[in-house]
C-alpha cells in the first residue's frame, strides 16, 4: 500500500482526523512492517518510577497490622525516627502475601522493559538488583550487575559487591566494592570508607583526633578489628558497611516502606543498623483527624555490636579478658553475621611460652554450647512456620556447608601479623609464633552446621626476655598421660579446650622453663591448689574442700636444672583433691638458690563430678 488516506465512516469527527493524521503520514515502508515507536527515555524512565511507587504503595495496603508498638518509649531518636532496642525478641517475620510476590515479580518484568530503552540507567538497575535480592534472588542480581551495559561504572561494581555479600562471598564483595571505590568521587568514596557513624564517643573521638596523614590508617584498623570472625573468609561486617550504603543510594530518589522521603535520617538509621527486613503498620489512633499511624520497621533479631568501641582502639594490647564481648544492649551499631546467628563468649585456654626475642602462643578451644534463650521455645511464635511455597523476604540463606573451623590469630597496629587455623574441627588446639610485641589476640571456633560460633578477643603484651633470665611461661592444662611430653610440640595435641576441671579428677600441667642451662643448678618447684580471692599467706596450709578434713594440693620437689640453655618443657600429673565447687587458681612456684622465687598462676574453674 502506497502513500494516501483512508477515510473512516460510522466515527466521530476527532475519531477520523486522530487516524486520517496517523494514516497519511507518507513513508517509503508499509504500515505494517513499521516498528512501533518507544516512549523517549525521559518517558520510560518515568514509568519505571511510578511502576515502583506504585509497587510501594501496595506494600503498604498489605502490610501486617499491629498496635504492640503504640506509645512505645524510644531508645534514641534519629531525626524523623523513633529508634526501639530489643523490641523485636518476640517478633518473627512472615511471608509476603501472593498478591506482593505477583506484584514484585510484574514490577521486575516493568523494570526489565524499561531497561532495555534504557540501558544506561542506574536508577533503574538499582531498582532491579534491590528488588531481585529482596525475593531473595541473590544470583540473578549479581549475573545483571556484571553485565553491566557500561564498563567501567563505580554504580556497577557497587551493586555487585552488594550482590556478592547477600549471597556470602565475602571475599569477592570486598573485591568488587574496592574497585567501586577507587573509580567513584574521591569525597564520596571518603564518606564510604568512615566509619564515624558507626562509632561510639570515645571511638570517634580516637579516630577524629588521628592526623591526616593517618586516618586511612586508623578507618583501616577500625574495620580489620570489627571483622566478627577471622576463620570465615573475607570481612563481613566492612562489606555490610558498603552495601548499606548501596541500599541507602538506591532508596534515595525511590518511593519506600515508610512512605518518607529519604532523608538523612533514613541514611543513619541504615549506616547504623541495616535495612528492614519486614514491616508492620500502626493504625490511626480513634479520633485522629489526621490520618497517619505509624509504621514499623525490622531489623535482625541477631544483631549484635561488633565494631570495636573506644577503649580497644586506644590500647589493644590492654583489654583484658572478658572485657570485649560483643552485646545486643542497646548498641551504637549492630550486624548479624548470617553464618553465625549465635556468636557467643568462646571457652578456651591460652598460654604463652617465650622464646627470647619471640613467643610461642598456644591456643584450645571448643565450640560454645548451644544458647538456651527465646527462640528455642515455640510458644512464641506469632504465626505458624512458612510452608515451602512462601517467601519471606531477606530470608537468612541456608546454612553454609564450609566444615568447622578453629583459628587462633594474633592483631598487630599494622594488621594481622601471624594466624594459625585447623579445618574439619570445632574443637582443638594450635599454636604460632611471633615477635615479642603487643597485640589482639582472638581464639575462635565456628560451626556452619550449626550456626553458632564462640570467640575470645582480648590483649596480649609480651616482652622481650633476656636469655639468661629465668622465666616461667604460663601453666597450661594438658590431657594426662603415662608418658607426658617432653617438648612443647608434643604437648599442643593434649592442651584442654577449656579451664574447667572436675574435683577428683586427673589433670596434667605444663609448662616451660627459660633462661636457665647456662650452669648447673638445682630447680625447687611448688604446686598448689587454691581458693580464689583468699591472700597468699592466709592460704597457705588452709583448708581446701568439704569440711575440715581435705587437705589443699601443694606439692613440693626438687629436681637437677636444664644442661644447656633454651626453652625446656616439663609436666606433671596432678589429682585434684576433692574440694568444693568454685572458683580456683593453680600457683607455680620455682625457686633457685640466690635468686628470687619465681610464680605463675593459672585461673581454673572447678565443678562436682555429675552423680
Amino acid at each position: 500500500m502506497g502513500a494516501g488516506c483512508v477515510v473512516l465512516f460510522g466515527m466521530s469527527r476527532a475519531s477520523v482526523l486522530l487516524l486520517f493524521v496517523a494514516l497519511c503520514f507518507r513513508s517509503p515502508v508499509p504500515l505494517w512492517a513499521q516498528a512501533p515507536v518507544r516512549p523517549d527515555s525521559s518517558e520510560l524512565s518515568k514509568q519505571a518510577r511510578n511502576a515502583q511507587a506504585s509497587f510501594e504503595r501496595l506494600r503498604r495496603r498489605r502490610m501486617r497490622v499491629t498496635r504492640r508498638y503504640v506509645g512505645a518509649s524510644c531508645d534514641e531518636r534519629i531525626g524523623r525516627i523513633c529508634l526501639t532496642h530489643g523490641g523485636d525478641d518476640d517478633w518473627t517475620p512472615v511471608p509476603d502475601p501472593p498478591e506482593l510476590l505477583m506484584a514484585r515479580h510484574v514490577l521486575l518484568e516493568r523494570l526489565a522493559d524499561v531497561a532495555q530503552g534504557i540501558p544506561g540507567d542506574g536508577w533503574v538497575l538499582g531498582q532491579r538488583v534491590y528488588y531481585l535480592a529482596e525475593g531473595n534472588r541473590w544470583g540473578e542480581a549479581a549475573e545483571l550487575a556484571s553485565r553491566c551495559a557500561w564498563d567501567g561504572d563505580w554504580w556497577c561494581r557497587a551493586l555487585l559487591g552488594f550482590s556478592y555479600h547477600g549471597m556470602g562471598k565475602y571475599g569477592a564483595a570486598l573485591e568488587a566494592f574496592e574497585s567501586a571505590l577507587v573509580s567513584m568521587p574521591a569525597e564520596q568514596a571518603d564518606r564510604w570508607r568512615d566509619p564515624s557513624l558507626v562509632l561510639d564517643s570515645s571511638a570517634e573521638d580516637y579516630v577524629d583526633h588521628q592526623p591526616d596523614s593517618l586516618r586511612a590508617t586508623a578507618w583501616s584498623q577500625v574495620w580489620l578489628l570489627a571483622d566478627p570472625l577471622y576463620v570465615v573468609a573475607g570481612n563481613d561486617r566492612l562489606t555490610e558497611h558498603y552495601s548499606r550504603w548501596v541500599m541507602s543510594a538506591i532508596k534515595k530518589e525511590a518511593r519506600n516502606p515508610w512512605a518518607m522521603s529519604w532523608g538523612r535520617d533514613l541514611e543513619e538509621l541504615t549506616i547504623r543498623y541495616g535495612w528492614e527486613r519486614s514491616w508492620e503498620r500502626i493504625p490511626p489512633s480513634a479520633g485522629s483527624f489526621q490520618g497517619g499511624g505509624g509504621t514499623v520497621g525490622h531489623q535482625s533479631k541477631d544483631a549484635l555490636e561488633v565494631v570495636p568501641p573506644g577503649f580497644v582502639l586506644k590500647e589493644p594490647a590492654a583489654v583484658e579478658p572478658g572485657q570485649w564481648i560483643p552485646e545486643k544492649d542497646k548498641p551504637r551499631s549492630s550486624h548479624a553475621p548470617v553464618y553465625a546467628p549465635d556468636l557467643l563468649e568462646g571457652r578456651g585456654q591460652l598460654a604463652v611460652f617465650s622464646r627470647g626475642e619471640t613467643f610461642v602462643l598456644v591456643g584450645a578451644t571448643a565450640l560454645p554450647d548451644e544458647p538456651s534463650d527465646e527462640r528455642d521455645d515455640l510458644s512464641i511464635e506469632l504465626e505458624p512456620p512458612p510452608g515451602p511455597d512462601d517467601m519471606i523476604p531477606w530470608a537468612v540463606p541456608e546454612r553454609s556447608e564450609a566444615p568447622p573451623q578453629i583459628g587462633l590469630f594474633l592483631i598487630a597496629d599494622d594488621g594481622m601479623a601471624a594466624e594459625a587455623r585447623v579445618m574439619g574441627r570445632s574443637q582443638g588446639s594450635m599454636s604460632l609464633q611471633a615477635p615479642a610485641g603487643d597485640y589482639l589476640l582472638s581464639l575462635e571456633a565456628w560451626s556452619a552446621e550449626f550456626g553458632r560460633a564462640g570467640r575470645i578477643r582480648h590483649g596480649l603484651s609480651v616482652d622481650t626476655i633476656p636469655p639468661d633470665l629465668a622465666t616461667l611461661s604460663d601453666l597450661v592444662l594438658l590431657e594426662p598421660r603415662e608418658h607426658l611430653p617432653e617438648d612443647l610440640a608434643h604437648a599442643v595435641p593434649l592442651v584442654r579446650p577449656t579451664t574447667e576441671l572436675t574435683a577428683g579428677e586427673r589433670v596434667a600441667v605444663g609448662w616451660e622453663l627459660f633462661g636457665l642451662g647456662w650452669e648447673a643448678e638445682q630447680v625447687g618447684y611448688e604446686l598448689s591448689l587454691y581458693r580464689e580471692g583468699r591472700g597468699f599467706f592466709r592460704r597457705i596450709g588452709r583448708l581446701v574442700g568439704l569440711g575440715g578434713g581435705a587437705q589443699p594440693l601443694r606439692i613440693r620437689w626438687s629436681e637437677p636444672g636444664p644442661y644447656e640453655p633454651g626453652p625446656h618443657f616439663r609436666a606433671l600429673n596432678v589429682d585434684l583433691p576433692d574440694v568444693e565447687e568454685g572458683d580456683y587458681v593453680l600457683r607455680l612456684e620455682l625457686s633457685l638458690r640466690g635468686r628470687e622465687p619465681v610464680s605463675v598462676t593459672r585461673a581454673v574453674r572447678v565443678t562436682r563430678p555429675s552423680r
